[in-house]
């Protein structure tokens, strides 16, 4: 049996109803009641399909064939940015379930399977990403659920239980993994530019985060003499260009961005006493991820020591780059050519559910195109034939992985 495209669509569009905003958008931010809205609606569908539904510590929804274990878990994440697409995270749970429901139809050909549907894996709500599958892989220590808070002050532990999270099993207890594959959209251009309609991720890039605070001394804007000023939002606007260059000049694929930036007292007559600045460096390598880090460091300190203003550089994260289990990308590729299908090896740019799972078992990807490139914005867009043909790859995967486990094979491929 092969996947039903009207079929897809219409779980997207039933998903993409629930944090609908008048932009056409959705906001499902994470453990919100709009959230656990997306969550019941796909613990319907897994109960349909007869799969015991199980709600870890966490919020994440699992469907399971046996709840003593799973061979192979598949699936993504129904949280959104503010105003986000209907595509990211969403087409990944779809795939998901229109993959169970062909097995189901066909007399559940698999022995131990299951799919997933996490909670809070964006980071726009509480700044940290892969929240629920980090909590599910047990790489989360348990003060962290009150240290780590949103913009008003709630912690995640106050955010969880106000949506009614908590004391459920964990994976490592109960639901622990062989295998994680997980469709998700590009996000980027990569594979429409080279129209090609699935890439197959070969692992995520490193993430270094820093903070970098400004101190000048402010003064008004009318009566403080160009020639001597110590103005902090000039000497920011400097590093923020130097950011980009430093990204560029590393070269190797690497990304620099500075994504938001808080100016004190932020009036039009004033010179900025103070500017704190949020960048986000990435590459796929650790070396050229720490050269980054180190190029911006010092472009900070010049800047500073030119403008006389004083400078803190904050590392807030930094997160090796994570490569995917090359086995399971093996297969993966392997499913492609046997359906006559091309593909390309990609590496991801922006964090995963996978990047997670990856601590507890072998993990892979299956990225297929976005419109544009275009992600987290109501203009995001992936045709549901292209996810049609990423479910028929993921079945026909599932259905290889769980033969080959089940006879006890060491290796993933053949």
């Amino acid at each position: 049996m092969t996947p039903d495209r009207d079929r897809i669509l219409h779980d997207l569009e039933t998903l993409s109803s629930v944090g609908t905003t008048t932009s056409g958008g959705v906001t499902r931010l994470a453990y919100t009641s709009a959230e656990r809205q997306a969550h019941d609606v796909v613990s319907r569908w897994m109960a349909d399909l007869g799969l015991s539904v199980v709600e870890d510590h966490a919020g994440n929804t699992f469907g399971v064939r046996r709840r003593d274990g799973m061979t192979v878990l598949i699936g993504s994440h129904l949280d959104t940015v503010p105003e986000g697409g209907r595509f990211d995270g969403a087409a990944g749970v779809v795939c998901a379930i229109e993959v169970a429901r062909l097995l189901a139809r066909e007399g559940w050909p698999v022995s131990a399977f299951g799919i997933v549907a996490f909670a809070a894996e964006e980071g726009a709500r509480f700044g940290r990403p892969l929240l629920g599958s980090s909590m599910a892989a047990g790489l989360m220590a348990e003060e962290s659920l009150d240290t780590i808070k949103d913009s008003q002050g709630m912690t995640l532990r106050q955010a969880m239980h106000a949506v009614g999270i908590g004391g459920g099993p964990t994976v490592a207890d109960r639901l622990r993994p062989l295998v994680y594959l997980e469709l998700h959209v590009e996000q980027g251009s990569v594979l429409e530019e080279q129209t090609v309609k699935l890439g197959v991720v070969q692992g995520a890039s490193g993430v270094c985060r820093l903070r970098v605070s400004l101190d000048g001394r402010g003064g008004h804007s009318g009566t403080a003499p160009m020639e001597n000023r110590s103005d902090s939002l000039a000497a920011a606007a400097e590093i923020i260009l130097q950011v980009e260059a430093s990204a560029t000049s590393t070269g190797q694929g690497s990304r620099g961005t500075v994504g938001a930036i808080r100016v004190s007292p932020n009036v039009v007559n004033a010179l900025a006493r103070q500017a704190v600045l949020e960048v986000d460096l990435r590459a796929t390598q650790e070396e050229a991820l720490s050269a980054l880090q180190d190029r911006v460091i010092r472009a900070v300190r010049t800047v500073a020591r030119r403008r006389e203003v004083d400078a803190r550089v904050e590392q807030i994260m930094f997160q090796q780059p994570i490569e995917l289990d090359p086995a399971v990308r093996e297969l993966l590729e392997g499913r492609c050519r046997v359906l006559g299908e091309p593909y390309r090896t990609i590496w991801s740019y922006a964090a995963h559910d996978a990047m997670a799972m990856a601590a507890i078992g072998k993990t892979g990807m299956l990225f297929v195109p976005s419109r544009g490139g275009i992600s987290h914005h109501p203009d995001e867009w992936s045709d549901a034939r292209d996810i049609e043909l990423g479910a028929l790859v993921l079945k026909s995967a599932v259905i290889s992985l769980d033969e080959r486990l089940r006879l006890g094979h060491d290796s993933l491929t053949p």
